[in-house]
């Protein structure tokens, strides 16, 4: 079992993202200089973003981030774990792509501290995620086939038992015929 589930993960996921939305269209500069952010792109050499406080750009990008977190959301409260174990591979190779062009590339608008970081993180949550998601599918899978090998038992138990009456009951009507076989003998006789 899991030390820590994928529901648990993916909920830690959300919310994190949640968090950073609200610190983006609050407060941009407690994201953009966060000690970490700076760490990481000064460690890949990345250009760090400036603050303008008054840049509708924040806003928007905490938007988008919250609509974009929605569809994993409902697909974690209807358990739809087929669906993650399809999005979140597709999800790691993207991110990974990201951030190589980070690294690599030279565009501003993709090669900077926030959009590595945060890329970072992604990458982070998802390996996490898929980890587990793994496991889980293993247990999943044990899980079915025992209920499945358990109800075939069962049936087998059940015709077992009505074959074990039928026999019983045959015992019964063999051992009467053979009384009237002897009386008819002795009658005859």
């Amino acid at each position: 079992m899991a030390l820590i589930s994928s529901k648990t993960i993916q909920y830690s996921r959300l919310a994190f993202i949640g968090y950073v939305s609200y610190l983006l269209a609050t407060s941009p500069k407690s994201v953009l200089e966060y000690s970490g952010v700076l760490v990481l792109s000064t460690a890949m050499n990345l250009p760090i973003l400036l603050v303008n406080e008054s840049s509708p750009v924040y806003g928007s990008l905490a938007v988008l981030l919250v609509f974009g977190s929605i569809g994993d959301l409902f697909a974690l409260l209807d358990e739809n774990f087929s669906y993650f174990e399809l999005v979140v591979p597709l999800k790691l190779f993207t991110y990974f792509l990201l951030a190589f062009y980070c690294y690599l590339g030279s565009n501003l608008f993709l090669c900077n501290s926030l959009i590595f970081a945060y890329v970072f993180v992604e990458i982070w949550f998802h390996i996490l995620i898929f980890s587990s998601l793994r496991e889980e599918r293993e247990e999943r899978a044990k899980k079915e086939y025992q209920e499945h090998h358990d109800k075939e038992h069962k049936e087998l138990d059940e015709i077992v038992e009505v074959t074990a009456e039928e026999e019983a009951e045959d015992e019964k009507t063999r051992k009467e015929n053979e009384q009237e076989l002897k009386k008819i003998i002795k009658n005859l006789s």
